[in-house]
């Protein structure tokens, strides 16, 4: 239903339309407010949309609200609680960009120290004697610590740039509406390195094996993204296909490299990283099934395991590069 003329302001919603909202919430089911959008201008009018456990219910627009322009800048996160996470939420990528800046630093500077640079191949084939043999040129060297200052440095640049002003505005707009295409584009490079790092560590040096991998790594994250937008558990589940296949080509490799010789380091890298990326997926699920009511946590839980995950291959590459020559 429309909203009366003159019944906004420019900067937070009458008290006539927060009860329309409140009355609207008790109607569609549980009474519990979980996410509350501020007036913003959108193609010219002003909408104000209300949340009910992570679902819009009811929506409001005009076209005759005065002093609407700017109103987006209002946005707040806020909970039934009351209590508003916008600011908790910007200091954690705040502090995770700090922190992934400093393990930058030192990749870079153990380079010299712990540095091993491997050697990259193309599986081609050549004629010899009028038969087809098998033919493996290197084409490409790689520095283990290289790749992970470039992950560490692509999650630096993602959450600096989520706490720039103009660009939180438009993240907390995504986080209100249960989806954030930043995080999904940082992992599509981030995690795409990190698997192949896993890859070559495991001993898989063919440069189109290591291509096809972070294909798949893209998948994988674009079908996520695509399932928190449209709360599509069918999307979430065809993510997993791409998922699989990188890591049962990960333990396929692992057996062919190393089999169960134990006494090889190389062993806890995939055990460790796996479970950790494995959570990744669980925290997903949860989002998008609705059984974590108010998308700012899954928020949380996905910065907080970004840095647990990605410092934890880093001290692991560190180990096995002092103990193990690939």
């Amino acid at each position: 239903s429309a909203i009366p003329p003159g019944c906004g302001c420019a900067g937070k919603p009458t008290p006539l339309l927060l009860r329309k909202a409140q009355q609207t919430a008790v109607a569609s089911g549980p009474q519990r407010l979980s996410v509350l959008l501020l007036p913003r201008q959108r193609g010219g009018r002003a909408q104000i949309s209300m949340h009910t456990e992570g679902r819009v219910r009811k929506r409001w627009r005009s076209n005759s609200l005065p002093g609407t322009p700017g109103l987006h800048d209002a946005r707040r996160v806020v909970t039934s609680s009351g209590h508003e996470y916008e600011r908790d939420l910007l200091f954690l990528h705040a502090l995770a960009a700090a922190l992934y800046a400093i393990e930058a630093f030192l990749c870079y500077a153990l380079s010299d120290t712990f540095g091993q640079n491997v050697m990259l191949v193309v599986s081609t084939v050549a004629a010899v004697d009028g038969r087809t043999v098998p033919d493996v040129k290197e084409i490409l060297e790689i520095s283990m610590l290289g790749l992970t200052l470039m992950y560490f440095c692509t999650a630096t640049l993602h959450h600096i740039l989520v706490v720039l002003p103009k660009i939180s505005d438009a993240y907390m707009r995504m986080v209100n509406d249960s989806c954030n295409y930043f995080r999904a584009a940082e992992y599509c490079v981030s995690a795409g390195i990190m698997c192949i790092i896993v890859l070559v560590i495991v001993g898989e040096r063919n440069i189109s094996t290591l291509a096809m991998v972070l294909t798949l790594n893209i998948m994988c994250q674009v079908l996520g993204v695509v399932a928190e937008v449209h709360k599509s558990l069918a999307m979430h589940f065809l993510g997993w296909v791409p998922f699989v296949v990188i890591w049962s080509h990960i333990f396929f490799q692992l057996w062919i490299a190393y089999g169960l010789d134990t006494r090889s380091h190389v062993h806890t890298v995939p055990l460790v990283i796996f479970p950790l990326f494995l959570t990744f997926g669980v925290v997903s699920y949860l989002g998008v099934a609705g059984h974590v009511k108010n998308y700012v946590f899954v928020e949380f839980a996905f910065t907080v395991m970004s840095l647990l995950t990605k410092t934890m291959l880093a001290v692991m590459v560190i180990f096995v590069l002092s103990e193990t020559t690939l």
